[in-house]
């Protein structure tokens, strides 16, 4: 990232495969990846979800409605999400984490 640009880079050769202008304020906290995915949170209270690869691919944004304090963290297939005044559990299969 370099202030609201996204890049993506060939980890083997380090050259630039593609470049990504989103209107979300993606500048913090740190990206991370799991499974596949680049998740990307920021001030404005988006959350960026892009698709590993070659090319640019935007799973989804979701609006947390609130900036985002910390990077999200993942465990047994939930995301767990602070944003300034609360925590969030998303769960990618859609059932609560508590029915697991």
């Amino acid at each position: 990232m370099d202030g609201y640009h996204v890049r993506g880079y060939d980890p083997r050769t380090g050259k630039e495969l593609w470049r990504f202008k989103d209107e979300a304020e993606v500048k913090t906290p740190t990206p991370f990846a799991s499974d596949g995915k680049v998740y990307l949170a920021g001030d404005d209270g988006q959350l960026l979800v892009l698709r590993a690869g070659r090319a640019v691919d935007v799973v989804a944004r979701i609006d947390m409605g609130e900036t985002v304090f910390a990077t999200p963290a993942i465990s047994r297939g939930t995301m767990y999400v602070r944003t300034r005044g609360h925590v969030y559990a998303i769960s990618a299969t859609g059932r609560a984490a508590a029915d697991r």
